[in-house]
Formats: structure tokens, sequence, C-alpha cells
């Protein structure tokens, strides 16, 4: 049984503030030293949630934000004034480069935020990764806001999804005979001109999430090649688009309503894969993502979010979810209701239909999945367990994988988050901030032996393929 209490220079030594200003205590404060800051870094598409999950003990670096301060603390002594890492990659990079930095630059990050799993073959996890599941997501195409108008108003009823599968979508991200063109002859462009009406029947514009991306990162795993890349755009052209340009300053494909599917010429026809999660967070946050906040694009201007009336500048939402085969049926990943606007569809975005939970081998490429559906997926947490923040941040994020293990307020059924509103439940927050929460049973074998609402997986393997879980007593 593995015990990492790194004792050294630990957590063990300070406080670590949890859960909106609530304190897990480990011990007395070394005389002379602060307090521990809480750091995370990462993931966009997970970014929002952590923030209401810890609005007022946790340092929620924005993502690509320039000039970011990592605060000197009783690990990162000596501080760090960074540009923030922008996507699940580029957070776990950083994490993971902390393992070789000097003593006083260790625990600067003390978890990265991630959407996209554990995996082997890649240069972006480490063996002393600890990975925290700790909600669901679907990641899906997208289409432009001309493409369907049943669906672009808030106020309609969703029009019947057609049903596209992963050849499907190969096909079209390799501009496969048949798949050039809405309404083309073929299959993939017959249903294409299905699901979006106002597609004009032109060439597909092929857009795709910038690199670091965990969206990117999970349909490169469905698809089985990056469209991005001149050495896999199959028959099409040009790579699928990654940037873009507004008034003259080149933008890439976040994960936000600035990602570039939305500019005039293009809109009708383009497709682009999106987190269903963080779509139906935007849509449903005017506050944040409203008509006065500049945050949707075109190639002249910068527009508005506008959910009730939707203009060239403004996104169309989710098209149907992707299914394995042809024989799955057609169900929706993201339903409206009046009350709510947009939820996930947790009859569908559920663990047992989790794409990397059904990889057929341990050492099997992700497209070789078996799940009914593509793209859904666990978003995380991610602690290191070689760095001195492993323990802070397992106390804010983790649990303890064993019976009556230990579990952090994110990871306990009865977890509660204080803020500015009255008292929270933590399921409550995340299914809030668009994602379904877990339950406390369920989950690959040997992810939650301690009847969590999180699930644990180790080093760099698939959900449900992790090596032994990695204990913990603090």
């Amino acid at each position: 049984m593995r015990k990492h209490s790194l004792m050294r220079r630990g957590l063990l030594a300070g406080t670590v503030l949890v859960a909106g200003g609530g304190a897990l205590i480990a011990g007395a404060i070394p005389a002379g030293a602060s307090n521990s800051s809480v750091t995370a870094a990462g993931s966009f598409t997970t970014f929002d949630v952590m923030n209401a999950l810890f609005p007022a003990s946790l340092n929620n670096t924005t993502p690509g934000k320039a000039g970011t301060m990592i605060k000197a603390d009783l690990y990162c002594t000596a501080g760090a004034n960074i540009t923030a890492p922008n996507g699940s990659s580029a957070g776990k990079d950083a994490l993971k480069a902390e393992e070789l930095a000097g003593i006083t630059a260790q625990g600067c990050i003390t978890f990265a935020r991630s959407s996209s799993p554990p995996k082997k073959g890649t240069s972006h996890t480490s063996v002393n990764f600890d990975y925290y599941a700790y909600a669901l997501d679907g990641v899906a195409p997208m289409v432009g806001t001309d493409a369907n108008a049943k669906r672009d108003q808030i106020t309609s009823t969703p029009a019947t999804w057609v049903t596209l599968t992963v050849t499907d979508m190969r096909h079209i991200y390799h501009c496969d005979a048949g798949y050039l063109q809405f309404g083309g002859t073929g299959a993939g462009g017959a249903n294409l001109k299905t699901a979006f009406p106002n597609g004009t029947g032109g060439t597909i514009f092929r857009l795709w999430p910038q690199t670091g991306s965990g969206t990117r990162s999970v349909y490169k795993d469905i698809l089985g090649f990056t469209p991005a890349v001149a050495a896999t755009k199959g028959s099409c052209a040009n790579p699928a688009t990654t940037s873009f340009t507004v008034t003259g300053t080149p933008k890439v494909n976040e994960e936000n309503t600035e990602s570039g599917i939305i500019f005039s010429g293009h809109v009708a026809n383009a497709i682009y894969i999106y987190s269903a999660g963080k779509f139906a967070q935007e849509w449903n946050t005017p506050a944040t993502f409203g008509p006065t906040k500049k945050n949707s694009v075109s190639t002249t201007t910068t527009g508005n979010f506008i959910r009730t009336n939707p203009t060239t500048t403004v996104f169309g939402p989710l098209l149907a979810n992707v299914h394995n085969t042809s024989t799955n049926g057609s169900t929706d990943f993201v339903t409206f209701t009046t009350s709510t606007g947009y939820a996930l569809n947790a009859s569908v975005i559920t663990e047992g239909n989790e794409w990397y939970s059904h990889v057929l081998s341990n050492t099997g490429p992700a497209k070789t999945s078996s799940a009914p559906v593509a793209g859904v997926r666990y978003i995380y947490n991610v602690a290191d367990d070689h760095l001195p923040s492993y323990n802070g941040a397992k106390m804010m994020i983790g649990f303890d994988n064993q019976s009556n293990g230990a579990k952090s307020v994110l990871c306990d059924p009865t977890g509660t988050i204080k803020n500015t509103t009255p008292v929270s439940k933590v399921a409550n927050v995340i299914r809030a901030q668009g994602f379904i929460p877990l339950a406390r049973t369920g989950g690959p074998t040997g992810a939650n032996a301690a009847h969590s609402t999180c699930r644990e997986f180790a080093g760099n393997n698939y959900p449900g393929k992790a090596a032994a879980a990695k204990h913990w007593t603090p």
C-alpha cells in the first residue's frame, strides 16, 4: 500500500482553506511560515465550475492570462509571475514540470484542471499524477448560427436530432467523398443537410479546438486522428482551422464564446467540437455571457451572446450526440426546459456510457471504445504525489481510495460550499454549472472504494484500467 504523507514540506505542516473559507486543519503552522496558497491551472472547460465550487479559497488561474501571479507561500517560496497555462494539456505540463524544478518552484501549482483523461502514450501525463474525476460532460459537434434556426431560439422546442455515427464524423473530418458538403450525395452530406436545414449546401467548414484543449484531445481519440495537421487532413484541401482573425488580431478556437465557429461566410456550414456542459453553462449564465459582454465574434466585429434573438455573431446550439454504431438510436446530449434553459441529458451522459471506460484493452487506442455514444467523459482535477502540494490538493479535490477513506469536501456526498449565497450542496453547484455530478456508487471497478462522489485514476492509465489506488494517510 502506497502512502504519501510528504512530511518534508507537505501540507501537514500548515492549514488549507477549503469550501469558501472552511478550514481543514492538518497541524500547527510553523513559526514564521504563511498559510499555503492553493492554486489551480489548466482547462478552460472546468475553470468556471471550480470558481463556483471554491469561490474564496482557490487561486484559480485564468487560462492564457499573462502576468498571473502564483503567490509565494510555504512551498513555492519565490512565487511566480507567469502566463497561466491554457488548456488541460498545458496545465498538466506545468504541473509535471515542477517535478524537476528547483525546491523553491515546487508546489507553485497545487493541482491541474483537466477535461482529458490519464492515458499512456502521451507526454501530458506522469506516473506521479493522481486523477480525480468529479463530474461528467459530453463532447459533441456544434454548428453555426444559421445551421438550425429552431434550436437557436431558446423559446422553441428543439427539433428532432439526426443520428450521426463515429464513422460519419471520421468521414466528415477526413473530407471523404460524399461528406464534403451539406446536402452532398453521400450519407454524411445527406445527414448533415437534415441536421442543419438552413445549411447552404456548400462545403462543410471544419473547425478544430486549439492545441492543448482537453476537448480536442478527447475528439482526437474518438476520430483516431487530428484533422488540424497536414499529415492527417485526409482529402481536405487544408487542415481543419484552429484559429481565426478578428479586426486583424489572431485568435485561437478556444472553448468559450470566442471559438471561431462564428465568422462571416462560414456560419451556416461550420462544424466545431465543443463541451456540452460548457455550452449549457454559458447559455444559462447571461450575467457572464450576456448581451453586453462582448464575447462572441465575427471576422470584423465583437458581438454578443444573445439567448433569445440570435444573429450571425451568436452561437447555435449543439448537434445531436454521435453514436458508435448506426443501431444506437438518436438521443440528445443537451435538453431544453423552460425553467432552466439548457441542461445535460442525464439519461445519456452517464458513467455507463463514459468513452474511456470502454476502451477494449489497456494498450488499445481510445478509438477502439465500445461505448454506445461518443464523447461522454469525466472531468478531473489532477494532483502530483511527487510534489509538496500533494496533500493540499488531495484535501481539496481528492479522497483516500480505501474503505472508510477520508474525503475532501468536493468528494464527500454531504459536502457543502459556503460563499456569498446560502450554503449549497456540491452536487447542486456542479449541476448549476452545466455538468452532471457523480453519485457515491458507480464507475469503474476499484475507482471508488470509499463511496465518495469522485473517482480516482492513478498514473497514466485510461479510466477503468488504472493501477492500484494511491492511498494517503494524513
